[in-house]
């Protein structure tokens, strides 16, 4: 073996040696997902990325563990301080160094670093991952875990807005018909929870055939049992949408979800 190979073969140990970091074998066990959050400011330790988990209102957390001199944890630093500055008040960004505070490990039953760790605004596990996570990877994954760190359900509430999902129906009702609303009301609760549980969006199924709520079939101009998002302000209509391909979809599930998701993020979003 020459040395230029000699000196290859050396390097390319040393960097999948740094990357594969593992802690010392007497690690605990990982956190139950249903446990929550543990107090961390014994464990933090002065560095860019570092920050009090003290917060004075209940947010959303992203926890990484990592080590100062770790080469995907230094990759980490960067988008963890721009993500703690971007989304200050409405995102919770916390580093522990386990090498500093090897205690921590033990007690996030970390394995490898980096680790993050995504907690609800109640301090619940919600989803962890190992190895470098990039800034849009981190923000997609609040959005597929149905949390909202955007800020835009706030600039909603500031607006004293809220969006319903009506199904309106009638008494006497087909399989489709009861399929369309079961699908609807599953694909809202999955996708929007976060603005479920923040009353900014609710679901509702509604008899027309009621002599109380036949003013809706020519208030929202229902030709039949329908999908209607309604914007309400200060108690009033502001603006109303019929989502009439639902009974075209409701046989295609992937279809029909990405059509109620996309109408009702829409028009969550509408300033109008």
């Amino acid at each position: 073996m020459n040395k230029s190979t000699k000196i290859l073969v050396v390097t390319g140990l040393a960097v999948a040696a740094v990357l594969a970091v593992t802690l010392k074998k007497g690690k605990a066990p990982a956190e139950s997902k249903d446990t929550a959050l543990a107090p961390t400011a014994a464990f933090a330790s002065p560095g860019a990325t570092q920050d009090s988990p003290v917060a004075t209102q209940k947010l959303p957390k992203l926890l990484d563990l990592g080590a100062g001199k770790c080469i995907p944890c230094k990759m980490m630093a960067p988008i963890l301080e721009g993500l703690k500055k971007e989304y200050a008040g409405r995102m919770e960004v916390v580093f522990i160094d386990v090498w500093q505070n090897p205690d921590a490990g033990k007690q996030y039953g970390i394995e490898m670093i980096p680790t993050q760790i995504f907690y609800d605004a109640e301090g619940k596990e919600l989803f962890r991952h190992v190895g470098f996570f990039g800034k849009e990877d981190i923000l997609n994954k609040w959005k597929e875990l149905g949390v909202d760190v955007s800020g835009k359900a706030a600039a909603r509430k500031a607006t004293n807005d809220s969006v319903m999902a009506y199904y309106f129906h009638g008494t006497v009702r087909c399989e489709a018909c009861l399929k369309i609303e079961r699908q609807a009301r599953e694909a809202i609760e999955r996708r929007f929870a976060s603005e479920l549980a923040a009353k900014r969006l609710a679901f509702q199924s509604v008899n027309y055939d009621k002599p109380e709520n036949r003013v809706y079939m020519e208030k929202y101009k229902l030709p039949c049992p329908s999908l209607v998002l309604v914007r309400h302000n200060d108690g009033n209509d502001r603006n109303w949408k019929l989502l009439g391909d639902t009974w075209q979809l409701v046989e295609d599930l992937a279809k029909f979800n990405h059509y109620v998701e996309t109408e009702v993020d829409k028009f969550l979003g509408d300033a109008k």
